[in-house]
């Protein structure tokens, strides 16, 4: 047998067992590959093409559970060349010219792109160029759906790896989850909950970052995460949210108090501009972009009360976008028109 049969009989196994391997399948890391390769495809290929090559080339594969990091990233090279062979031959029987061919045969996916290890529902990018697993382990605990998750962090994907680092994405998905679930609408010039996020948020993340510069990482992994920023965020935003939760009035009276640093001038102009910008449909969409120009607008006002200036509407000024538009103009107090 030469070298493109046994190229093409492994790959035909593989392929051709993917309901048993399925079935036997524990909770156990298992390689896969998965996916998004379909849209390049269609760019330089006929339809008939196409299906051709979606027959040779499944969108995804499970690998049989006992490969380890070696042998699944020789199984993932192997069935990557059997798929180049079986397409070529198939349009060297189309009369296909050697160019064409060379070009067709560049849109065949390689397979270790999107090969990761999965654990549960998570997905764990698989570096091929590393013989070892990022996976060191990843136990169940007791009867529940939570498993414990051990890294190999050296071993990681360069983008795995970007998403455990990343501060400022990790802040932003648990700032989300709060918007999302309608427990919080930031205003960080109230002292308590930037207390709050410092100590429940941004510290979290800060000792997460430290674990991970450290050559293992381990992490609780519940079901249904699928990536390991989506895990570390929830496992960051659940204890936040559980002590919001129970201090929320608490850490929201400080919203009056925070208001009335304004003079009553101040704080009507305040009032009537963000209240022109909520009715604005960019803002009803986003209510984050909401709460992030209302901390910045807040910290202006102080600004200009601090400095000795009145912030007073005119919502009819000729400079108006329209009629219906507020607008805000400083005004110096009189002491200081009269020098």
């Amino acid at each position: 047998m030469t070298g493109r049969d046994e190229y093409i009989k492994f790959s035909e196994d593989i392929l051709s067992r993917q309901k048993e391997i399925l079935l036997s399948s524990t909770f156990e890391p298992e390689f896969i590959v998965e996916d998004n390769y379909n849209n390049a495809w269609s760019s330089t290929l006929t339809q008939e093409e196409q299906d051709v090559l979606d027959e040779i080339v499944p969108s995804e594969f499970v690998l049989p559970q006992q490969f380890d990091a070696k042998t699944a990233a020789e199984a993932l090279e192997k069935m990557t060349k059997a798929a180049e062979i079986q397409f070529e031959d198939y349009l060297k029987g189309k009369s296909v010219s050697e160019d064409e061919i060379s070009e067709k045969l560049s849109e065949i996916p390689d397979f270790g792109a999107n090969a990761f290890v999965k654990c549960a529902d998570l997905r764990i990018r698989f570096p091929l160029n590393s013989e070892e697993s990022p996976v060191k382990s990843f136990e169940k605990i007791g009867n529940s759906t939570e498993f414990v998750l051990t890294l190999n962090t050296q071993k990681l994907h360069e983008k795995d790896r970007e998403e455990l680092m990343n501060r400022r994405n990790l802040e932003e998905r648990v700032r989300d989850e709060f918007l999302v679930k309608n427990l919080l609408d930031f205003d960080f010039s109230n002292e308590k909950l930037k207390a709050f996020w410092d100590e429940h948020v941004k510290k979290p993340i800060r000792e997460h970052l430290e674990k991970v510069a450290q050559p293992e990482f381990s992490l609780k992994v519940h079901e249904h995460e699928f990536s390991l920023s989506e895990t570390v965020s929830n496992r960051i935003f659940e204890p936040a949210r559980e002590f919001f939760r129970k201090h929320k009035k608490e850490l929201l009276t400080e919203e009056k108090d925070v208001a009335g640093g304004l003079n009553k001038a101040n704080q009507k102009a305040f009032d009537v501009l963000v209240k022109s910008y909520a009715e604005k449909s960019e803002f009803q969409n986003n209510p984050k972009l909401l709460s992030s120009l209302k901390t910045h607008l807040h910290v202006l006002f102080e600004q200009a009360q601090a400095s000795g200036q009145v912030v007073s509407l005119n919502r009819f000024a000729i400079e108006a976008p329209s009629r219906n538009a507020t607008v805000v103009q400083l005004k110096q107090p009189a002491r200081e028109k009269e020098k």
